[in-house]
């Protein structure tokens, strides 16, 4: 079975987002151990699927986040500017399981299908790696 770690709370994501806000170094983010892509094909009646007789997985979670990291990335494009050379900014993003709520410390694995990263990607028109062509006759 996958368990999803690491658990942090809110406050020791607040903590290390500050200690970077205030330029008193890097507080990287932890790696994600997820089950997302797993659970969304995973079936629960199968006695050799690891997600046997789950009632706790989220099918749907994968999906959801990639719902959410289309709409975090039109918002990061749509308030950071963008200019002939491309986004400004990227953003990376991640689910940590809340440390502080009860369902993470159940005695079973905790096996959602629901936590996972991503970053935002550039919008449509930005997708291309191509340079636009040089029209010619004209410099």
């Amino acid at each position: 079975m996958t368990e999803i770690f690491p658990k942090l709370t809110a406050a020791k994501l607040a903590r290390g987002a500050r200690k970077t806000s205030e330029g008193k170094g890097l507080a990287p983010l932890p790696g994600v151990r997820t089950d997302a892509k797993q659970a969304a094909t995973a079936d629960p009646a199968n006695p050799r699927s690891p997600y046997y007789g789950s009632t706790h997985h989220d099918p749907q979670g994968y999906a959801k986040n990639r719902e959410l990291a289309d709409r975090i990335s039109k918002a990061v494009h749509e308030l950071k500017e963008s200019d002939e050379h491309g986004s400004r900014f990227v953003l990376a993003w991640r689910l940590y399981p809340n440390n502080d709520h009860p369902s993470w410390h159940r005695q079973d694995v905790h096996q959602c299908g629901c936590g996972c990263g991503c970053a935002s990607a550039p919008p449509e028109k930005e997708k291309s790696s191509r340079k636009p062509a040089r029209r010619r006759g004209k410099k």
